[in-house]
């Protein structure tokens, strides 16, 4: 009776959690794979927000936006340059 008792806490306990490697392949998985753009810590790809400083990471980089002004420029422009000719 002592040795069946003994046998089955063994398979209880065979199946109560994951093994070494099977945590060291989950901690593999999860290893970041980018840097924050302002602090450059370790992040995980799908953050949006960097853990250490607390920096949003959506956000487009400021060089980017100059691109959008150029636009708006030259938009506001040719609209001045539309009212110049037709006022003329």
């Amino acid at each position: 009776m002592v040795n069946e008792r003994d046998n089955r806490d063994d398979e209880d306990l065979a199946d109560e959690g994951p093994d070494v490697d099977e945590i060291e392949a989950e901690a593999e998985e999860e290893t970041p794979t980018a840097r924050c753009q302002h602090c450059k810590a370790p992040i995980y790809d799908e953050a949006e927000k960097c853990p250490k400083c607390g920096a949003w990471l959506n956000e487009m980089p400021k060089g980017s936006r100059v691109g959008a002004w150029i636009i708006i420029g030259f938009i506001l422009a040719m609209i001045a340059l539309a009212i110049y000719v037709a006022m003329r």
